[in-house]
C-alpha cells in the first residue's frame, strides 16, 4: 500500500513535471519566433529604407550635376568677361534661357553682380533691379573665396515669389576678387513629384539636407519641419555607419527607423525614415496570433493536465479499494486458493501458509493436485468441468497440513471470468468445530 502511494505520488510528481516543461518549452519557442520574426521584420524594413536611401542618393547626384553642367556655360562666360557685370544683359539672357529650357530641374537662373544686384535673369529681359545682397548664400559667398557650389534652405524667389532651392556658384576673378554669383533656382516640385511616385510605407519621409545640416526639401511636408537641422556631426556619424537607425527626434517627434547616405555631389544628404509602427503592423497581428496560438494550447494542456490528475486519481483509488480488497482475502479466516485453468494454483492466502505451514511462495504455480493440501482422490478436472457448467459448487473436504491432522473443511469453487482468462476461486471454511459439535449431538441421541 505504502509503495503504491509513492508509486503515484511520483506518478504526479513526473506529470507536474511534464506540464511545466512543455508549458515552458512552448512559451520559450513563442517568445522566440516572435523576436526572430521582429528582428527579421526590423531587417527587411532596413533593407528597404536602404535601397531607397541609395537610388534617392543617385537621383540627387545626378540631379546636382545636371545643374552644375546647366550652370557652367555661363559660369564660364562671366569668369572669361572678368565678372558678372562685364557680360551684357541681353547675350547672358539667351545663354541662360537655353539652358534652363535643357534642365527640366531649374525654373530659373539668374546672375547677380558683387554688389548684390540681379544683373540678369534667364526667365526675364530686360531685368529690373533687385538686391540679394542680404541673403545668406550672398554673404557666405563674399567671406569665404574657397566655397565654389553652395545649397541653401528654400526661400521665396524676389522676382516671382516662388518656393525654389537656390544653388549658386561664386566667380573668381583672375586675383582671386569675388565677381559675382551664378545663382540657379531648383524646382522642389521636381524632387516631390519623383518621391510621389515611389512605393513607401505609411508614415515614411525623405529630407534633404545641405552640407551644414540644414534641411533643403522634405517629403511629405511636416509642420514640425525643422529650421535649426541636423548636427553635422550626427549626420556624418550616421552616413558612416552602415545600417538603420531608430530615432525618435531627428525629424521631428516620430518613432522611426532611419538610413542615412551622403550624395557626393554637393555634399547632400538624403535621409529616408520608415514609420517603426508601419514598418511593424503585420509583425504586430502575426504576434497577437502567436500569442493567442500560444493561450490556446496553454489552455488545452491546462485541460490535459487536468484529465490526466484526475485519471490518476481515479486509478489511486481503484488501487486503494484493490489493494483493501486484497488485504481483506489476505487476512479472511477462510482458506482462498485461485487456481488458473491449467490447475496451477495462481494466489493463496495467509491463512492457507499459516495454518497449513507452507510457504505461499512454494504453492504458486504448482499444480493444484501436486501441492499436497487436498486429498489425492479428488479428480480436480472433473470438480472444475461442473464448476464449468454451474459457475459455483459446494463439497466437503479436508486440507492436509504439513504437520498434524487434516482440516475438515467445506469448500466452495466459483467460477470467475477475468478478461480473457478464466479463474476458479477455492473458499474453504474450517468446519472441525461443527464436526466436533454433530459428533457430540450423535453420542448424545445414542445414549
Amino acid at each position: 500500500m505504502s509503495n503504491n502511494h509513492t508509486t503515484f505520488h511520483n506518478l504526479r510528481l513526473w506529470l507536474t513535471a511534464l506540464f511545466v516543461l512543455f508549458a515552458v518549452s512552448l512559451s520559450a519557442i513563442t517568445v522566440w519566433s516572435v523576436l526572430d520574426s521582429y528582428h527579421r521584420v526590423l531587417n527587411d524594413a532596413g533593407q528597404q529604407a536602404t535601397r531607397l536611401a541609395r537610388s534617392l542618393e543617385e537621383h540627387v547626384s545626378r540631379t546636382m550635376a545636371s545643374s552644375g553642367q546647366a550652370m557652367q556655360p555661363v559660369i564660364d562666360l562671366a569668369e572669361q568677361r572678368g565678372g558678372v557685370e562685364f557680360v551684357p544683359e541681353a547675350e547672358i539672357h539667351v545663354l541662360m534661357r537655353d539652358r534652363i529650357a535643357a534642365t527640366p530641374q531649374i525654373r530659373g537662373i539668374i546672375a547677380i553682380k558683387p554688389n548684390g544686384l540681379i544683373h540678369a535673369h534667364g526667365l526675364i529681359y530686360p531685368m529690373k533691379k533687385v538686391s540679394l545682397a542680404d541673403r545668406d548664400y550672398f554673404q557666405l559667398h563674399i567671406q569665404d573665396s574657397s566655397l565654389e557650389y553652395l545649397l541653401s534652405r528654400p526661400l521665396a524667389s524676389r522676382t516671382d515669389g516662388k518656393l525654389l532651392i537656390p544653388m549658386t556658384r561664386r566667380i573668381n576673378l583672375r586675383d582671386g576678387a569675388f565677381g559675382g554669383l551664378i545663382l540657379a533656382g531648383l524646382e522642389p516640385e521636381y524632387f516631390l513629384r519623383f518621391y510621389s511616385s515611389l512605393e513607401m510605407p505609411e508614415g515614411s519621409i525623405i529630407a534633404l539636407l545641405n552640407h551644414q545640416g540644414r534641411e533643403l526639401l522634405r517629403f511629405p511636408a511636416a509642420a514640425d519641419q525643422s529650421q535649426e537641422g541636423v548636427p553635422l556631426s550626427q549626420l556624418r556619424a550616421l552616413s558612416s555607419s552602415d545600417g538603420i537607425h531608430a530615432d525618435t527626434t531627428l525629424l521631428g517627434h516620430h518613432d522611426r527607423l532611419y538610413t542615412v547616405r551622403e550624395a557626393s555631389a554637393l555634399n547632400v544628404y538624403v535621409i529616408v525614415g520608415i514609420s517603426r509602427a508601419s514598418a511593424l503592423a503585420g509583425w504586430e497581428h502575426e504576434k497577437n496570433v502567436r500569442i493567442g496560438l500560444l493561450l490556446l494550447a496553454m489552455l488545452a494542456l491546462v485541460a490535459l493536465y487536468i484529465l490526466a490528475l484526475r485519471q490518476l486519481r481515479r486509478a489511486q483509488e481503484s488501487d486503494k479499494q484493490l489493494a483493501l480488497a486484497q488485504f481483506a482475502v489476505d487476512q479472511s479466516p477462510d482458506f482462498v486458493l485461485w487456481v488458473r485453468q491449467d490447475l496451477n494454483i495462481a494466489y493463496a492466502n495467509a491463512v492457507v501458509g499459516d495454518r497449513l505451514r507452507v510457504l505461499r511462495e512454494d504453492l504458486l504455480q504448482r499444480p493444484i493436485a501436486a501441492s499436497g493440501l487436498l486429498p489425492e482422490g479428488v479428480d480436480w478436472e472433473q470438480v472444475l468441468s461442473r464448476t464449468d457448467r454451474q459457475l459455483r459448487i459446494q463439497f466437503e473436504t479436508a486440507l492436509q497440513p504439513q504437520r498434524g491432522e487434516p482440516i475438515p473443511v467445506e469448500m466452495v469453487v466459483n467460477r470467475l471470468q477475468f478478461g480473457s482468462e478464466t479463474y476458479y476461486c477455492l473458499a474453504a471454511r474450517d468446519i472441525s468445530e461443527r464436526r466436533r459439535v454433530e459428533a457430540e449431538l450423535r453420542r448424545h441421541r445414542d445414549h
